[in-house]
């Protein structure tokens, strides 16, 4: 059954001089895949356009529509996820995208109207069968073209594609060529495109281990319609201040504290604290103090840049949107404790496999989901599994104390567990008191998060020496033994 068009009173016109005062079809020919030859022919089977096209010799695959004169009429581009309409001079006059990332052949069509000086009006083009065979134009909800393809070859002496167009009274002749080239280069390249779009489903899937947007991520908030121009900006931005910090300030501030290590400042007895606390001299309170920090530092600096660095990639590229590249790390003020340390501030990359993994585990020894056992064993697992990656890492890389990192996360595990062991002690004897409000106005306080801040620093301070300072010690002995 044949789509009834309706006519257009006030036709939204891409170029001046090409609206229909009838009812029309027309018929492209596009004789080979690159758009290197194409004939537009009305009814009579005159020509009303060519297409010529550079190919690769054009970054944006320009193609020159011209007039049965030879004049040319407008340039057709393709520039990353969308089609561009310039005049000669360069000057845009409309822009197709896909409609969805699901629905690729459904084009939304933005036209600068020249009816109305130029202001932006919206055309949809939408598949009229499952195939795709047939697609509507629609301006306003009224169907003003039908477009089918008629004949698609892969073989070299017969045209790569033929099409047919419908096109209503007082519509814009060039606009509707446009689009039927956009729609001719979706499927002349369909191999490719079902690749790409394989491609991006793939890569979609496990390129995303976070299982965003659904999933949960550090304390930080990032607009979902955030504008491109934003999104680089609060990236890029950040790694002239890395590099400041890595190149110049870490440095003056080693060489002003700490000067140089000496294997008797990071010895096996170095790293003991609380049995030999009336031994620390300040000089074990400095280097302790600056080895505490300076792994958050460091790992911040280097995972942040390179998550800027390849956020701006893959956004620039198409593969991702903004929205999908959230902060990799929360605020610092988020970590009032160490479980908010590593749930709050901490990334997350692989926090979503790992507790997967924990809770296959609480499964399997048949614990209830929801219950304290349950929830220990997939932290357990969470830190093991954490510490067991990073081993792996350190293993690579060739690092003799690389079993240290499963030490070291199993120990924040205690750690978080004796937290949640202590508080909840301590809210049980506060609601057998009926002190609960009062107790929570005070974790809620500036006294509360400073307790908060002390513990993770102290846990840190006591703990990081036994994690860092054996790699310390081993690479000073040597360096002493080269002097």
């Amino acid at each position: 059954m044949d789509v009834i068009l309706t006519p257009q009173t006030f036709p939204i016109t891409m170029m001046d001089g090409f609206v229909q005062e009838r009812e029309i079809n027309v018929l492209m020919q596009c004789h080979d895949r690159i758009f290197n030859d194409v004939h537009v022919r009305d009814e009579s089977n005159e020509i009303l356009f060519t297409v010529e096209s550079k190919g690769a010799g054009s970054a944006t695959w320009r193609r020159i529509v011209k007039d049965a004169t030879g004049t040319p009429v407008f340039h057709f581009r393709k520039r990353f996820r969308k089609w561009v309409v310039e005049d000669s001079a360069g000057q845009e006059l409309c822009s197709m995208k896909h409609a969805s990332f699901k629905y690729a052949q459904a084009l939304d069509v933005v036209v600068h109207n020249q009816t109305e000086k130029g202001s932006k009006e919206l055309v949809e083009v939408r598949p009229k069968d499952e195939g795709c065979l047939g697609m509507i134009a629609t301006i306003q909800d009224a169907p003003v073209a039908h477009i089918q393809v008629t004949d698609v070859n892969i073989s070299r002496n017969r045209d790569r594609s033929i099409w047919k167009a419908r096109i209503a009274s007082g519509v814009d002749l060039t606009l509707m060529i446009a689009i039927m080239l956009c729609r001719a280069e979706i499927l002349h390249v369909r191999n490719s495109e079902e690749w790409s779009l394989s491609f991006r489903v793939t890569y979609k899937f496990w390129g995303n281990p976070q299982l965003l947007p659904r999933a949960r991520t550090p304390d930080v908030h990032l607009s979902p319609d955030i504008p491109y121009s934003v999104f680089f900006f609060l990236r890029l931005v950040k790694l002239p201040i890395y590099y400041c910090l890595n190149s110049y300030v870490i440095p003056l501030i080693f060489s002003e504290t700490v000067v140089e290590y000496f294997p008797e400042d990071v010895s096996p007895a170095r790293q003991i604290l609380i049995r030999r606390f009336q031994e620390v001299t300040a000089r074990d309170i400095i280097i302790r103090g600056y080895t505490t920090i300076i792994w958050i530092l460091e790992s911040l600096i280097y995972l942040d840049s390179a998550n800027a660095l390849l956020g701006c990639f893959f956004v620039m590229i198409g593969l991702d949107q903004p929205s999908e590249w959230p902060a990799l790390f929360g605020s610092i003020s988020s970590a009032t404790s160490l479980r908010k340390f590593w749930s709050r501030f901490w990334h997350r990359l692989a926090v979503r496999p790992y507790t997967n993994y924990g809770k296959v585990l609480a499964r399997s020894v048949r614990l209830r989901p929801g219950t304290f056992a349950f929830n220990t064993i997939t932290a357990c697992v969470v830190f093991v599994l954490s510490g067991a990656s990073h081993s792996a890492v350190s293993w690579q890389l060739g690092y003799h104390e690389w079993y240290l990192d499963i030490w070291w996360f199993f120990l924040n595990f205690l750690g978080c567990l004796i937290e949640v062991l202590w508080l909840l002690a301590i809210r049980r004897f506060a609601k057998s008191t009926k002190l609960s409000r009062e107790l929570k106005m005070i974790e809620d306080s500036w006294f509360g998060k400073f307790v908060g801040y002390t513990w993770v620093f102290a846990f840190f301070f006591w703990s990081t020496a036994k994690w860092r300072f054996p790699s310390v010690y081993r690479q000073a002995l040597e360096v002493q033994k080269q002097h």
